[in-house]
């Protein structure tokens, strides 16, 4: 059995040189933005080496149940979270 890879530039969403898997999207509509924007959104953070909420501060204001994966998107990302409770 012979392994090979994928060039994955041609399966990522948004990706412009990757238009038959947003085929079903209209273009100018607003999927079709969102998804060119989030391709062009990757590549700027993977340039840069940033993260998504660097140099943010946030507060996570839902539920003590669902607020643990928030608050670790938010970190993971580069930002800080502000220390508010409200009881």
């Amino acid at each position: 059995m012979q392994c090979c890879l994928f060039q994955e530039d041609e399966f990522e969403w948004g990706n412009p040189s990757a238009l038959s898997v947003m085929r079903d999207l209209k273009p100018k509509s607003l999927e079709y933005e969102l998804a060119l924007s989030a391709h062009r959104w990757r590549r700027t953070l993977t340039e840069d080496a940033t993260g998504a909420f660097m140099g943010m501060r946030a507060i996570v204001c839902i539920s003590r149940e669902r607020e643990e994966p928030f608050k670790r998107l938010i970190l993971a990302g580069g930002g800080h979270l502000v220390d508010f409770r409200y009881d």
